[in-house]
């Protein structure tokens, strides 16, 4: 990472502060951090001090510090928006709608076997019986490989 000249981060919903390794990029010329939801004061440091422009962190409401106008209050944390808007209610959906169809399919698989004591018998003589194939197949296997190595 010692020869990287630019890096264009835009766009990709980053959030939290950003890292102070960045300012030990020594060949980085080119910096592109903006519209993604960092937080913070940003860094200082060799390489961050000459990229001075403030457009690299447009879009970027909660920083604060050089080289943007927005002063950091030392008594205040600065909070992030943790909804993203409308991805965070899609998201939202997405886990309800994951966790609902585990409990469904969960309850639909053993609710049958609970209330169905034919089926219940039938589930776990097979399975019964899969453990019974299985453990011949290892006995087996372990006394060929005695057999053939004595």
């Amino acid at each position: 990472m010692r020869y990287l000249e630019s890096l264009d981060l835009s766009f990709n919903e980053m959030s939290g502060q950003i890292p102070h390794a960045m300012s030990t990029l020594s060949s980085l010329h080119n910096l592109n951090l903006s519209y993604n939801n960092f937080s913070g004061k940003i860094p200082n440091g060799r390489q961050l001090d000459t990229l001075n422009d403030s457009s690299i962190y447009v879009g970027n409401s909660y920083l604060c510090g050089p080289p943007i106008d927005k002063s950091c209050s030392n008594g205040s944390s600065i909070g992030i928006d943790s909804g993203h808007g409308e991805n965070g209610r899609e998201m939202i959906w997405v886990y309800l709608s994951v966790a609902l169809g585990f409990v469904l399919g969960f309850w639909s698989i053993w609710g049958v076997l609970i209330y169905q004591n034919i089926w219940w018998v039938a589930y776990f003589g097979t399975i019964d019986n899969l453990f019974d194939k299985m453990y011949v197949q290892i006995v087996l296997a372990r006394r060929r490989l005695i057999c053939s190595s004595a």
